[in-house]
């Protein structure tokens, strides 16, 4: 598991702003294996009343939408202000087995830059209806392309756990970019070979 911290800087600290706002419904989890391409009903998702996540036909991996962060009007997320969002899956019951669970989704993006101390992409997790944690940073990854991070979740084995996918520009400069894309997000168990 990849742990971050939200980096700081001098002379103004900047720091990450995790947004617990919801909390997960027990009564609404859904059980792994589970898959959404977004092409569908996608009222199990919850999605940030501040930022620019909303669902397009813009961009996608497949079929014909994706989630955006980004102002389809403007072709970007420059509305002269640091700006922030997320969405967050269901929540997603992982039974106890032997499988290994695997998150995956494809992302695109166009942002500032790629670097870990710009505008700033990350996957956070809670687990069994705790506080959203950074799980992992998206950076140093190809701008303008499809690309499908594989994250090993079975050490959650047996509990609840939600997917929140964040996007942070840190200050209102340079925001001038298309924004991200996250489409074909899926939870699979795969046979452990032992």
């Amino acid at each position: 598991r990849t742990t971050a911290l939200a980096p700081t800087f001098t002379p103004e600290v900047l720091r990450i702003h995790v947004n617990p706002e919801s909390s997960p419904s027990l009564e609404t989890a859904v059980t792994a294996p589970y898959s959404d391409t977004l092409e569908g009903d996608t009222s199990g998702w919850t999605v940030s009343t501040e930022g620019w996540w909303h669902l397009s036909s813009s961009q996608s991996h497949s079929a014909t939408h994706s989630w955006r962060y980004g102002i389809d009007a403007t072709g970007n997320y420059d509305d002269d202000f640091r700006n922030f969002g997320f969405i967050t899956t269901p929540v997603i019951t992982l039974p106890v087995s032997t499988n290994s669970y695997m998150l995956q989704f494809w992302y695109r993006y166009e942002t500032e830059n790629y670097y870990a101390h710009w505008d700033q992409r990350w996957v956070q997790l809670s687990i069994d209806g705790g506080p959203f944690e950074n799980h992992l940073q998206l950076q140093d990854d190809l701008i303008d392309h499809w690309l499908r991070p594989v994250l090993d979740i079975s050490e959650f084995r047996g509990s609840t756990i939600q997917v929140r996918f964040h996007f942070e520009t840190l200050d209102r400069a340079f925001n001038n970019y298309e924004g991200w894309y996250i489409d074909d997000v899926s939870i699979s168990g795969i046979s452990s070979v032992e």
